[in-house]
């Protein structure tokens, strides 16, 4: 939200900044605070985790700013090979102990189809049509998604802690996206 603030000058109505704190609070709500003891290497995975979602949010303004017009497949297939070529070099240190399995293999080429090609390709559109604020909001979706695959795939529990998360993602997506008003607004306002 910032970065499209500064960069593409995106306005940062009530709607969009409580609607992404409200699914930020799902996400924690979903994942849980657990007693974690703040080692170095805890320190580190929160601080990568925080650089990939800044490299997240400056990518969707970038995209919105200097590709506009590129069709959303072009996008997604440079994006996904150039992924590909930066990674190539750390093959020899991620060497399989052995061959993986065929079960293994059609998952791999599911989940490069299904939920990063064709979501690439749709992410990338929706970037172009509402704008790169909006478009982000749909990262909130993931957890929601994993849980439904989980329980569905590996009949893994649904808890409700996951429950009440989802709801506030749910909510906050909505809020964030204007579909729930939490304020009145003028005709003006509307998103057109």
């Amino acid at each position: 939200m910032a970065v499209a603030y500064v960069w593409l000058h995106e306005k940062l109505n009530a709607s969009r900044i409580v609607g992404l704190l409200v699914g930020f609070a799902g996400v924690v709500v979903l994942v849980g605070l657990r007693g974690t003891a703040l080692t170095p290497e805890i320190w580190l995975a929160i601080a990568t985790g925080l650089g990939a979602a800044l490299m997240y949010a400056i990518a969707a303004p970038y995209i919105r700013l200097h590709l506009q017009g590129v069709p959303s497949l072009v996008i997604a297939t440079g994006s996904q090979l150039s992924a590909a070529a930066f990674l190539l070099p750390l093959l020899p240190f991620t060497q399989p102990e052995g061959p993986p399995s065929p079960r293994a293999l059609l998952a791999v080429v599911g989940l490069a189809f299904l939920s990063t090609s064709l979501a690439y390709i749709l992410y990338f559109r929706l970037i172009q049509t509402v704008g790169s604020t909006r478009a982000l909001t749909v990262a909130y979706l993931i957890p929601l998604f994993a849980i439904l695959w989980g329980a569905l795939l590996l009949q893994e529990a649904i808890t409700l802690s996951m429950v009440s998360g989802g709801a506030l993602i749910l909510l906050g997506t909505a809020i964030a996206n204007q579909v729930v008003l939490i304020s009145p607004r003028s005709s003006r306002d509307r998103p057109r």
